[in-house]
């Protein structure tokens, strides 16, 4: 059996909002987070967001 790596979060996130056609300001604006915080999550500075800032970002 092999194990399967685990597509960090800023990655899954990056391709959602892509696939969305929303720029990181127009996300943020969105969930209600500042561009600062979404391109933190995507580019792996902040690896484990907080419970809130994860229903903001389904929300939007």
């Amino acid at each position: 059996m092999t194990a399967e790596k685990a597509t960090p979060f800023g990655e899954r996130l990056r391709r959602f909002r892509e696939r969305a056609g929303l720029s990181q300001e127009e996300l943020a604006e969105r969930a209600g987070l500042t561009a600062g915080a979404i391109a933190s999550l995507e580019r792996g500075r902040r690896k484990r967001p907080y419970p809130h800032t994860y229903r903001a970002l389904a929300d939007a």
